[in-house]
């Protein structure tokens, strides 16, 4: 059944899961933004 269902669509299959992935790592991305920020404004601080 799995693989007719992957011959038939596997679109679907695939984009299932890649889209409930990023929802997660678009938080992880988030969290390591602003601890970047952070460090990229003491980096320019320094460079200045």
């Amino acid at each position: 059944k799995k693989q007719a269902a992957k011959s038939q669509e596997p679109t679907q299959e695939i984009m299932e899961p890649e889209i409930e992935k990023p929802s997660i790592d678009e938080i992880n991305i988030s969290k390591k933004n602003k601890k970047s920020k952070c460090q990229d404004k003491t980096f320019k601080r320094k460079k200045i």
